[in-house]
């Protein structure tokens, strides 16, 4: 099925001169290429008291075009709603991913366009900015620097890792980390699954070695157990000593991102910083009950995401089979 296009202003003009030869409106459709309905249709709407005018009917269309009522999408309406959910965790990308059917108008819209309506909040005084995910802080280029503590023992570099765990072709690979409490004593042991970002956390009340290596397999051991664990990855930090016990009780491969690149575990990383959300830095992990902190492991888990297919890390890692 044809779709019907606007005429364009070099068509005018050749309509304007097809006319002035006397050709009828069949035989000029047909030299144009467009019905015949559309050249009456044409010269209908835009002739004027001396006849058909190619200047005269562009200006019509386009005053026509400029004085037609314009469908406004009703933020005032949609503004608590958006506001609930940013309030849940959810970016302005995924609240307009599901604004098509979940809006109170029905009406979808995009994340660009949400992004202009709390700008415009903003500057009447509202505080929808405020529940952003991520404030624009001046970023400080980070300088390497030496540490006198000597080398992990039996480290193995991530360049010796498989290539399925760098692609997220299989379920498996997991990246580990610490969230680090007020004052540097008390953590939470962080860990997420590189295709599915499914996120599990465990507090520890300190941050030696055996302490994250026991609680990194109490973490990983339901899912060694259920085929879903190959490799692990961490950071050069001190508190990862312990790894070859890691990798012998979970039997699993254990690697180590080079130094002062943690984009190499840049899904940890990002995850490390959603939990900040929840727990800001300063927060003393020592007093943040075990509910809580599960409660918002789960809620980052339920969150949709753009590179799942907005389908959430409880979904991806539930639904896969493991091959």
């Amino acid at each position: 099925m044809r779709h019907y296009q606007q005429l364009t202003p070099a068509q005018r003009y050749q309509i304007e001169a097809l006319l002035g030869t006397g050709l009828t409106q069949s035989g000029i459709a047909r030299r144009l290429g467009c019905s015949q309905s559309t050249i009456s249709r044409e010269c209908s709407r835009n002739k004027g008291k001396c006849g058909y005018t190619a200047a005269q009917a562009q200006q019509c269309c386009e005053r026509r075009h400029r004085d037609k009522p314009k469908y406004q999408k009703d933020w005032d309406a949609s503004r608590p709603w958006v506001k609930k959910l940013l309030e849940q965790g959810f970016t302005p990308e995924r609240i307009a991913a599901s604004s098509s059917r979940c809006s109170p108008d029905g009406v979808g819209f995009s994340h660009e366009w949400l992004y202009l309506r709390i700008r415009d909040d903003a500057r009447a005084g509202g505080d929808l900015w405020r529940l952003l995910v991520r404030g624009k802080k001046r970023r400080r280029p980070r300088l390497p620097h030496y540490t006198a503590r000597g080398q992990i023992t039996g480290r193995v570099s991530i360049n010796e890792r498989p290539f399925d765990a760098a692609d997220r072709t299989q379920i498996g690979h997991w990246e580990v980390d610490t969230v680090v409490s007020a004052g540097k004593q008390t953590a939470v042991v962080t860990a997420v699954e590189r295709k599915s970002r499914l996120y599990v956390t465990q507090f520890v009340p300190d941050r030696r070695a055996r302490t994250v290596c026991s609680a990194l397999v109490a973490m990983l051991e339901p899912w060694r157990a259920a085929g879903k664990l190959k490799t692990i990855t961490a950071d050069n930090g001190k508190e990862f000593a312990e790894h070859v016990l890691v990798a012998d009780a979970l039997r699993a491969s254990f690697y180590f991102a080079d130094p002062y690149a943690s984009w190499q575990r840049g899904s940890n990383e990002h995850h490390n910083g959603l939990l900040r959300r929840f727990f800001p830095k300063g927060t003393d992990f020592a007093l943040v009950s075990a509910r809580a902190l599960d409660d918002a492991t789960m809620t980052i888990n339920l969150w949709p995401r753009k590179n799942l297919n907005w389908k959430t890390p409880v979904d991806m890692i539930s639904t896969h089979e493991q091959t």
